[in-house]
Formats: C-alpha cells, sequence, structure tokens
C-alpha cells in the first residue's frame, strides 16, 4: 500500500468538512492544560465517527486507528491549530512541527518505537496531512520529554486543504455545561 493510496482513502471516506465544523464549534474551550486530553479524545473519536466505519478508534500507544478498509494500517492522529496553512493567506507552511511521543522527562527512545503507526495523520483545523513513518524517521529527534519531528510539507500528501476545511459560520457550541452534565449524572448513578 503507498502513501498516496492511504491519502486518498482517508480524502474519500472521512467528512473533513464536518470535522472543521466540530473544530470551530469546540472553539478554544478545551485548551486548558486540564482538558487538552480530552480534546484530543473528541477529535479523534469524531474522526472515526465521520470516517463512515472505515476507521476504527483504538486510542493505543502510538497509535489511534486501524484502517479497517485497508487491512487494518495503523494510524496515529496529531492536532495542531493552524499548522498547516498560514492564518492571513492560507497558505501551505513549509514545514509542520510536532511532538510524536510524549515521555513527561523520561524519553528513553533514540528513534520512535517499533509500535509506532504505519502512518502520521497531521491535522489544523484547516488542513490535512499524511506522513509515512521512514519519512517521520528520517525527520524526527529524540530529547528528554519525547521524540519531535520537523517534516516537510512537500513530503507529505495533503489529504484535505483549506477550502474542504471550511467551517463557515458554524457557531462556537458549549461544550462544558454539557460535560459538567453527563459527570452530574455518572456521579449521581454511583450509590
Amino acid at each position: 500500500m503507498t502513501t498516496q493510496q492511504v491519502a486518498d482513502f482517508l480524502r474519500t471516506n472521512v467528512d473533513w468538512h464536518r470535522f472543521s465544523k466540530l473544530v470551530k464549534a469546540l472553539g478554544h474551550q478545551l485548551n486548558t492544560e486540564q482538558l487538552r486530553f480530552l480534546k484530543a479524545r473528541i477529535l479523534e473519536k469524531s474522526v472515526e465517527q465521520y470516517s463512515n466505519k472505515t476507521l476504527k478508534y483504538v486510542a493505543q500507544d502510538g497509535v489511534d486507528f486501524l484502517i479497517t478498509g485497508l487491512n487494518n494500517i495503523r494510524l496515529e492522529m496529531k492536532y495542531t491549530e493552524g499548522a498547516i496553512y498560514t492564518d492571513k493567506k492560507n497558505e501551505l507552511r513549509k514545514n509542520c512541527s510536532i511532538k510524536l511521543t510524549n515521555s513527561m522527562g523520561t524519553n528513553t527512545h533514540a528513534q520512535l518505537p517499533p509500535y509506532y503507526a504505519d502512518y502520521l495523520m497531521f491535522v489544523s483545523n484547516r488542513g490535512a496531512i499524511l506522513f509515512d513513518k521512514p519519512t517521520l524517521q528520517a525527520h524526527s529527534t529524540s530529547g528528554g520529554d519525547g521524540i519531535h519531528a520537523t517534516l516537510p510539507t512537500e513530503l507529505g500528501i495533503i489529504i484535505a486543504d483549506h477550502t474542504v476545511m471550511d467551517p463557515k459560520d458554524q457557531q462556537e457550541v458549549d461544550f462544558i455545561r454539557q460535560l459538567d452534565k453527563s459527570v452530574e449524572v455518572y456521579s449521581s448513578k454511583i450509590l
């Protein structure tokens, strides 16, 4: 399976416009340190939901999805707002910088661990791009808190650009109130 084939599959099977509307509906509500992990889960579960059941969310170290429509190819997703296209002119950035692993200061890996996904789907609020594992390995550096990569966008394949991921007039939807209500309902069931 080539990177182009995987990118084409993701382009065809994920509703990227709907995903961009979700991102805008969340706005900055979950950007605090306390809620960032929840935001990641919401974004990842939403991609699964918007994929016509062709992605299965597995939430493993270094693997967020299995692409069930492509013999369970392993896919990691990273999200960083504004990281693929510039804010003002919507120009493709030269590089995407991302932390591939986060060890909280206890990193022992000199390179990506063997269990890391076959592909990285790097997503922002206005675009998505796919990189294969050899490209990640060639452009990553190891540090005390994890493995970082600065990936030239010319080495990735655009899955969705800023014209597809345009949320138009989507308004922010209060998520925190819904979260608080869910916590209240859940905790009330514990007797």
